[in-house]
């Protein structure tokens, strides 16, 4: 076990060694799936050890979360999906049912092939192709993209593609997701669901299980740390665990309401967005 140990005035204190998790989407990627700064691993390896873990808590999948903390050197846990999985080394327990999340995903795909014979449909790393597809030869037309890396959520992308560039319409993403709550509603699962999210800035519907927040593997967090103190670094109120033991802390582009349930100190200058804040926090924490 880790424990610092420094004196003040010839009184020996005891230092918690700490755990910090990182939302990823707005906090350490932008709306175009990438880092606005190639220094973040360069960060971690300065002050993660022993006394300060870095992991990562988001809606994103766990196989893309476990990507992102192996390129930035991370060996703190993954919360992924709001809370639905949690991979600690090399051990991954789901906390939520899939089975539902399974047939929703295939019928979805046949009842969309079945409607609408036109619309393109892509089963893939939705994220992936997003950030890194060029230009598509191809006529102009609609394309949904449903995220197959999800295990206990539901999540596509609509896009339109004009001039070969694939592009956000919002009011396609509104027909769309109409269309898909009412397959939702046909086979009664609405009430298990949570609000559906329709995100415009990212052009995409995901939809949760019912109470499905980053606070639920709170828990295993907990037992597998209990002597750790926790951080969370994020830029919206979704990012907001409710719990007093938590140590919250804002990038520079997170809401003000956010903001008001952090330390000042811990609230990155607004020029500090995105991965630049996420630096800037930790090098921060290291300190405290």
């Amino acid at each position: 076990m880790y424990i610092e140990v420094w004196s003040v005035k010839g009184v020996l204190m005891q230092k918690k060694p700490k755990l910090v998790l990182c939302d990823v989407d707005k906090t350490i990627i932008g709306t175009d799936y990438r880092p606005n700064s190639p220094g973040l691993a360069r960060s971690v390896l300065a002050v993660q050890n022993d006394g300060m873990l870095i992991g990562l808590n988001s809606d994103s999948p766990m196989l893309r979360m476990q990507e992102w903390a192996a390129n930035f050197g991370m060996r703190g846990p993954i919360i992924s999906e709001l809370g639905g999985a949690f991979a600690y080394q090399d051990d991954t327990i789901f906390l939520r049912e899939r089975d539902p999340w399974i047939k929703l995903f295939t019928l979805v795909i046949n009842r969309i092939r079945l409607v609408f014979p036109n619309v393109r449909i892509l089963s893939c790393d939705s994220t992936e192709f997003i950030r890194d597809v060029g230009d598509i030869d191809s006529p102009d037309s609609d394309w949904i993209i449903l995220n197959s890396l999800r295990s206990v959520s539901f999540a596509c992308l609509f896009r339109r593609l004009v001039n070969r560039s694939l592009v956000i319409d919002n009011a396609l993403s509104e027909s769309f997701s109409r269309f898909i709550l009412s397959i939702v509603d046909e086979i009664g699962m609405r009430s298990y669901l949570s609000e559906p999210d329709v995100n415009h800035d990212y052009g995409i519907m995901i939809l949760h299980e019912k109470g499905a927040s980053k606070s639920w593997a709170l828990s295993h967090i907990k037992e597998i740390f209990p002597n750790r103190q926790v951080y969370m670094i994020g830029d919206s109120m979704g990012d907001f665990l409710a719990d007093k033991s938590i140590i919250q802390c804002a990038v520079g582009n997170a809401s003000e309401e956010y903001k008001s349930h952090c330390q000042s100190k811990l609230v990155a200058p607004s020029d500090e967005i995105l991965t630049k804040g996420v630096e800037y926090l930790l090098a921060h924490i290291a300190k405290v």
